[in-house]
């Protein structure tokens, strides 16, 4: 029962409505005796840093009353001591309004606002609003001050943020965090020794205190004088053992600075200062960093079995078996999770993952849709919905959850690499390289400021450094996308996608062998990769060898029998052979493993459309759509097929499906508009449209330009139609079609010697062999 339902307002009462009234009034005094017990419960734990179990405690409160600041606050405090900042800032603004009183909530979500390295106007002001607020109520509020003190610097009032600044020292010269947010403001200006000074101050009068070690070797770090920056973090966990973030902090140092083995030392250190279940987590989060991804399998395994109840452990184990591909183990994980009422949402997310990985979109769909459903502001769950969409080939969708993303979480960097992606999937190079680099410098600077963990920025930097390496690939700049790769293979020599990339690098520039020997260290890694045994099988076909990677392959997949992905890569070897049948045995027995598993469908259609058995590919293509009704390139593929078998009715409808559910899909819009514009069966202007709509989606493809080129021919068009068309012939000159079709237009605009120059080079280099022959000749008896 929520508070809000337990108003009455009626004036008559009888006896039997007293009764009822004395009830519910019972049961309003329940609900806030729970209310009250979840919240005791959740500070209590917060005071003993098991945020996971408090954050469970926060939401129980807000089940019951979903307008208590202070369960909003609760939850905001728990996410930051999870380190999900981005999720706290909705609870902090949340708490912030439903409790005028909490001026720590206001001064907190001020600095938030604060935060953004590109600080937005509107988000200073709502800052000094915040600490007028304070103000107002507290004149002397010592964190109101140290607010004020960092909005003015933001505004470059240095002299009015020194002002601030003193003051609440002044307030209380005894505290260390002001004597901290002073030494803060002096490093800020550059002034180096009063920062020096002010530090020193704060650890005096924290008497000691980890603290002031800690944000003393910070700026340290930042100072580059590494030395004495570990001597700082070290003396931070000298002076307070058991102090968690201590340990935390220096073996992160080591991390940032790779020296891994220390940090190892490090992280297995504060294991033993707090061997809780978060404690303990940190470390399997390094190995998982590191790339050691059995060690941190091994190490929630362990963990696990002390805390079976540790809902952060089993989600990340999820993951890291996700990582390597043991989609059994994953879902074991996540089936896990779905026993235990209170933990949906983390299942939810963790199976639509899972889903996700095995291609399932709708499914992984269904899931993320659960886990919104909960928490509508779970950054995780729109990012991977937006990837959901992405993978789907729903581009327009993907941008959808995306701009959701960016707006709850403005600062979000995964949300900024899934903006990148879609950037590169529709071919914009330029774009897509300013964004990569803005990407890249935003991820240094957080990552200086402390802002994310090594670990984290370093997978970061990674995934960014492959995205921009993938925008060179576009533009075919191969000396930057070679750089860009070896920078990740440097940064991360355990991830085997830092070696699958650099091979699809090398395939690109037909080196072959150099190609089959990353595909080697990938697998030596990783003997299941599946991305590695992919191309290994392409790579292996080009250098003759396929009969001894698919004997590696055999023992690979007898160790696993009944695992989908493995049988689907021996059918596409025994293809990549010619072996028909072994082929079709395997991608069958892929099918009989995991009858959802989607892309075993769509070799088979390869296959069948290989033995030219058209009505075959389509059946199979037909089980995908039954399956997946929105996939968008699925219909692009049964449109292509019909299209083969001239079956142009068809094909058009399956064009039109593939654009109600990716109206951005460059070639059905193409396709669509070329069977409208050449056989009449659909309107010249939708066809225009769609021509238009290709070409811009796909600046670089030649034939997009034909096709627009010839729909304005069919309109009339004939100078807009010679423009485009002329392009194309510049470009491609030796193919007969694109002759004619600028042959066709230059008739058509009475320009006769330059249409019969181009209807005869049609002619000559079509042969005979051209399909448009008869109508070549017969436009040139006309002329």
């Amino acid at each position: 029962m929520k508070t809000r339902e337990c108003l009455f307002t009626s004036r008559w009462f009888t006896l039997g409505a007293i009764a009822l009234l004395a009830l519910a009034l019972s049961g309003c005094r329940n609900a806030e005796t729970a209310k009250a017990e979840h919240l005791k419960r959740g500070e209590s734990l917060l005071a003993e840093q098991k945020y996971q179990e408090a954050l469970l405690e926060f939401r129980n409160a807000l089940q019951i009353d979903e307008k208590s600041g202070g369960a909003h606050w609760g939850m905001a405090r728990a996410f930051e001591g999870l380190e999900r900042y981005s999720d706290a800032f909705p609870s902090l603004r949340r708490a912030a309004e439903l409790d005028p009183n909490n001026l720590d909530a206001r001064c907190k979500l001020g600095h938030y606002y604060l935060a953004p390295n590109e600080l937005r106007p509107d988000f200073l002001q709502a800052a000094e609003r915040l600490a007028q607020e304070v103000f107002a109520k507290d004149a002397n509020h010592i964190d109101g001050h140290i607010l004020m003190s960092a909005i003015r610097l933001a505004q470059n009032r240095h002299d009015e943020a020194r002002k601030y600044i003193l003051r609440a020292v002044e307030l209380n010269p005894q505290r260390a965090e002001s004597q901290l947010a002073l030494a803060r403001f002096y490093a800020k200006l550059g002034d180096k020794e009063n920062a020096v000074a002010a530090f020193n101050k704060a650890i005096e009068v924290g008497g000691n205190s980890a603290l002031g070690y800690i944000e003393y070797g910070k700026f340290l770090t930042q100072e580059g004088r590494f030395d004495q920056a570990e001597a700082a973090f070290r003396r931070a966990t000298e002076v307070d053992p058991k102090n968690r973030y201590a340990h935390l902090t220096l073996a992160s140092f080591y991390f940032a600075t790779k020296q891994n083995d220390k940090a190892e030392k490090a992280f297995q250190a504060m294991t033993v200062a707090d061997p809780s279940a978060e404690g303990r987590a940190s470390l399997a989060d390094f190995y998982a960093a590191n790339g050691q991804l059995e060690a941190a399998a091994n190490t929630y395994q362990q963990i696990l079995q002390q805390f079976p109840d540790f809902e952060r452990g089993r989600s990340r184990l999820g993951e890291i078996l996700l990582q390597r591909g043991d989609l059994a183990g994953a879902t074991a994980q996540a089936d896990a999770l779905f026993q235990k009422s209170d933990a949906t949402t983390a299942a939810h997310l963790l199976r639509g993952r899972i889903r996700l990985q095995n291609n399932d979109f709708r499914g992984a769909m269904d899931d993320l849709q659960e886990a919104l459903k909960a928490e509508p502001s779970l950054r995780d769950g729109l990012y991977y919905m937006a990837l959901a969409h992405f993978r789907a080939g729903q581009t327009e969708q993907a941008n959808t959850y995306t701009n959701d993303l960016e707006q709850r979480f403005p600062d979000d960097l995964p949300g900024k690499l899934m903006r990148l992606q879609l950037k590169i999937a529709n071919g914009d190079t330029r774009d897509g390289l300013e964004l990569a680099n803005k990407l890249l410098e935003k991820i240094d600077t957080a990552a200086k400021q402390g802002a994310i963990l090594p670990q984290v920025a370093s997978d970061l930097r990674g995934r960014a450094l492959t995205a921009r390496a993938s925008v060179y690939l576009q533009a075919e700049n191969f000396a930057a996308a070679r750089n860009d790769f070896n920078s990740v293979r440097e940064n991360q020599p355990n991830i085997p996608d830092a070696y699958t990339n650099l091979a699809l690098l090398a395939r690109r520039e037909k080196r072959w062998s150099e190609a089959a020997g990353l595909y080697e260290k990938a697998l030596a890694i990783d003997n299941d990769n599946f991305d590695a045994w992919s191309g290994y099988i392409t790579v292996a076909g080009e250098l003759k060898i396929l009969g001894g990677v698919q004997g590696r392959l055999e023992q690979v997949v007898a160790g696993q029998p009944d695992n989908a992905p493995l049988q689907y890569l021996r059918a596409q070897a025994y293809a990549a052979e010619d072996k028909t049948g072994e082929a079709e045995g395997a991608f069958q027995r892929s099918l009989t493993l995991d009858q959802n598993y989607l892309p075993a469908y769509t070799g088979l259609a390869a296959l069948y459309l290989n033995q030219g058995q058209d009505g075959r590919a389509l059946e199979q293509y037909g089980k995908i759509v039954a399956r997946r009704p929105d996939d968008a390139n699925t219909y692009v593929l049964m449109g292509l097929v019909e299209d083969r078998r001239s079956n142009f009715d068809a094909a058009a409808e399956n064009y039109r499906k593939a654009l109600e559910f990716n109206p951005n899909q460059p070639i059905a819009a193409n396709n669509l508009a070329w069977i409208y514009a050449e056989y009449n069966k659909g309107s010249l202007d939708e066809a225009m449209r769609l021509a238009q709509l290709a070409t811009r989606l796909k600046p670089d493809t030649l034939s997009y330009y034909d096709t627009l080129g010839w729909v304005y021919y069919r309109k009339g068009l004939h100078a807009a139609a010679i423009e485009q068309l002329q392009k194309v012939a510049q470009k491609a000159g030796n193919q007969p079609l694109y002759r004619y079709h600028l042959g066709s237009a230059l008739a058509g605009a009475g320009r006769k010697a330059e249409a019969r120059r181009e209807l005869e080079a049609a002619l000559q280099l079509g042969k005979e062999n051209f399909s448009k022959i008869s109508e070549t000749r017969q436009i040139l008896a006309q002329l």
